[in-house]
């Protein structure tokens, strides 16, 4: 994914798309999954064989491979075979090991996918203060418009539930949003 921003020809073979990583991971991990490990074993014999990669660290002392520097040097058939079998096994365990963290990757972006949805935005917050602020200036007004002493006390009584909710109308005005203004750059309304 960096290297179609910034490499020519990787911009080139992508006609300048910039797929995100994990489109491009979703892509090699899905689609090209059947093909996969027998490229990528295909892909290290060739290396191995064209002498680009190093593939001591799979021989086992004694194994005598041909060099370029002797002619009359030789190579025992049985080792090769012991040694492509052992390469074949080592590139299996990789293959498997990469499932195993392209898998932990998987999970690990569902859970962060997760924790994002269940995140409160902030303007749910600012509308949710709006509403509750309309709501306890209605109220305000009928007690304020009625004249009689005795019904204003009852509807003052009926209002007490709405205590808590003039909590966090409090709480939403004064701290919650003011917070989340200054950390988010969230503009004022």
């Amino acid at each position: 994914a960096k290297a179609l921003t910034e490499h020519l020809p990787m911009m080139w073979l992508a006609a300048r798309q910039t797929p995100d990583f994990r489109t491009i991971n979703r892509f090699r991990s899905e689609r090209l999954k059947p093909l996969m490990d027998t490229l990528f074993s295909a892909l290290t014999h060739l290396l191995i064989k064209e002498g680009y990669v190093d593939g001591s660290s799979y021989f086992l002392d004694g194994t005598k491979i041909e060099a370029n520097a002797n002619k009359y040097t030789f190579v025992w058939k049985k080792s090769v075979q012991k040694y492509e079998e052992k390469l074949q096994l080592k590139i299996d365990e990789m293959l498997q090991e990469i499932e195993k963290q392209v898998e932990l990757d998987r999970i690990q972006i569902q859970q962060e996918t997760n924790a994002e949805e269940k995140r409160i935005s902030s303007e749910v917050l600012q509308a949710v203060a709006r509403s509750v602020e309309q709501e306890l200036i209605k109220r305000d007004e009928q007690i304020k418009e009625t004249a009689d002493h005795k019904e204003k006390q009852a509807q003052k009584q009926a209002l007490k539930p709405l205590k808590p909710l003039r909590k966090i109308y409090r709480t939403l005005t004064t701290d919650t949003l003011p917070r989340l203004r200054k950390n988010a750059f969230i503009p004022t309304t």
